[in-house]
């Protein structure tokens, strides 16, 4: 996970192997002959136990001792392991993690920040006095949805206890004191957004409109266009609908440069991507299975089809609500007058 590759050699690098499929039954065995070809720590840090308390006992010991090398918890095994046919990927029947406690450091929120995404769901970011954990530098704790943010009731100054999760991510474990004077940010403005707005670019609308354009290139491949690329588009270069970027006209008025030529022939080959694709990227509220069936705007129009498909009540209302957007009823004649000119290929 390193950035950056070490200037000289590091001698001081090992690799546990934990598991042997279809090696002896015996344990102790296979840690002795794992030990014997060269991978001698799983011997080492492995430690037959009885009973729980042992088990503790032991997991105590290593959390309190020093080690060269990190660890979060425990594994406790049974054997003899069934056969390495049975193995999975996910959780078994006879291994489990036991954790080491959460280490949690005190900060203070320093900001709020607001993040509006595609779907006009509003996430909440706190900004803090940075702190160390674990060698990690935190500066910013996702406090989740604007509704658990509400219930959390978090503000600017409140101290708050941070830890890490189980992969690595910042997050809020309890508010530990807040201030007397609860002074609120105005979040009322956000009830404008929900799975239906900010299909054009305004101002008020730019964070969920570029969201929603990272998603449409995240479905359609769009290779080297990042979220930033979408954002500076739309905001200086008049980017104003989803679909905006297929005219020729605004693609050849961008800067020019080989880093914009390479970016428009990737805006030029998403032209040939499936409709199914482009569907998925606006958002069209029907299930994945559903989506693929589609090769042709006029299906969404056709009653007999969608009648065919399955759909709850529930499922044709937002379809139909979502049919009758103006927004995406352009769009949805640019993708049929686009999908009318591509050429047919002939089978052979």
């Amino acid at each position: 996970m390193r950035k950056n590759t070490p200037t000289d050699p590091e001698e001081n690098i090992g690799i546990f192997i934990w598991a042997w499929p279809a090696g002896d039954a015996n344990p102790k065995t296979q840690l002795t002959l794992l030990s014997e070809i060269g991978f001698p720590l799983a011997e080492q840090y492995s430690h037959k136990v009885e009973n729980k308390t042992q088990a503790k006992q032991l997991r105590q010991y290593y959390y309190q001792s020093q080690l060269p090398f990190a660890t979060d918890g425990v594994v406790l095994k049974n054997f003899p392991a069934p056969a390495a046919s049975a193995w999975q990927s996910k959780q078994n029947s006879w291994a489990i993690a036991w954790k080491y406690p959460l280490r949690s450091v005190l900060s203070e929120v320093t900001k709020l920040k607001f993040n509006i995404g595609r779907t006009g769901r509003v996430s909440v970011v706190t900004e803090i006095i940075p702190i160390n954990i674990d060698s990690k530098t935190i500066s910013k704790v996702n406090a989740g949805p604007l509704s658990s943010w509400k219930k959390r009731d978090l503000i600017v100054g409140d101290k708050i206890l941070v830890s890490l999760s189980g992969l690595g991510s910042p997050k809020i474990e309890e508010v530990v004191w807040r201030r007397e004077k609860r002074e609120y940010p105005n979040v009322s403005t956000f009830k404008q957004f929900h799975a239906l707005s900010c299909l054009a670019y305004t101002e008020s609308c730019s964070q969920q409109f570029v969201a929603r354009l990272t998603w449409l290139g995240k479905q359609l491949s769009i290779r080297g266009i990042n979220e930033a690329t979408w954002r500076q588009w739309a905001e200086r270069h008049n980017l104003t609908q989803l679909t905006t970027w297929l005219s020729e006209q605004w693609q050849n008025d961008l800067p020019k440069g080989k880093k914009h030529q390479m970016l428009v022939k990737q805006l030029k080959m998403a032209k040939a991507q499936p409709i199914s694709l482009w569907l998925k990227g606006l958002a069209i509220p029907l299930p994945k299975l559903q989506i693929e069936r589609v090769n042709d705007i006029g299906m969404l129009y056709d009653s007999s089809w969608v009648n065919s498909i399955n759909l709850t009540e529930l499922q044709k209302k937002k379809l139909a609500k979502w049919l009758a957007e103006p927004e995406i009823q352009s769009i949805l004649r640019i993708l049929s007058d686009m999908q009318a000119t591509q050429p047919s290929i002939a089978n052979d």
